[in-house]
């Protein structure tokens, strides 16, 4: 089911600052996402890997910890998603993984961090931002103890209850550790927003000329 009819990707605070000085003004901004930033703990999501629950992981293990983990801690708030990758070649498990309602007509946002660690510079995390199965977002973790903040924003073709997926695309065994924080869907409640020109038929992502840098923040370990 063919459910996004355009896509803009950006990875820099830049883009997001030039599009909020461009538009006129919306209503209340309404936040779909459970526990993106995981400061409820182990909940409101689900995943093919093993949750360790609070555990530190282990191979093919996610685990929402308040923590250092190989350097790394929360983007923000006290808590994260901490993933340990697998191995296992053509798996491509999903990493996170949470139902959303949409309205079809209507254009979402979506946003996260993505970290990486000091365990090993390579493989580094990737994953492939999926919605209803159909990959909008690719992404990964920088090679080092620190997160990129990574968005897109797309408008739904179809109402209906959609999966929102995080699949893991790296692979390798001595590596591929990584955090996840602050996942964020949200849609603006209210008229006044320019509006959303559909692609045609088969259009791919269109990537915008304002999204060239990666907007990256260090962090100490703890």
């Amino acid at each position: 089911m063919d459910i996004l009819k355009q896509k803009h990707l950006w990875c820099s605070a830049a883009f997001v600052a030039a599009v909020m000085a461009g538009s006129a003004s919306y209503g209340a901004t309404i936040e779909l996402v459970t526990n993106g930033g995981f400061e409820d703990g182990n909940t409101g999501f689900s995943t093919d890997f093993t949750n360790a629950n609070g555990g530190f992981p282990g191979l093919a293990t996610v685990s929402v910890l308040s923590t250092n983990y190989y350097g790394i801690t929360a983007n923000s708030g006290s808590s994260f998603l901490a993933v340990n990758g697998g191995q296992v070649p053509g798996a491509n498990p999903s990493v996170w993984n949470q139902d959303i309602a949409v309205v079809a007509g209507t254009d979402y946002t979506l946003s996260f961090a993505l970290g990486g660690t000091s365990a090993a510079p390579l493989p580094v995390g990737e994953v492939s931002v999926q919605f209803d199965g159909l990959e909008i977002l690719t992404a990964a973790a920088p090679a080092g103890a620190s997160y990129l903040s990574f968005g897109t924003s797309f408008t739904a073709a179809s109402t209906g209850t959609f999966s929102l997926s995080f699949v893991e695309t790296s692979l390798g065994f001595g590596g591929n550790d990584y955090a996840l924080d602050d996942i964020s869907l949200t849609f603006d409640d209210g008229a006044g927003g320019p509006a959303t020109v559909p692609l045609p038929a088969g259009g791919v992502l269109l990537l915008s000329a304002l999204g060239l840098g990666a907007l990256t923040r260090r962090r100490k370990a703890a």
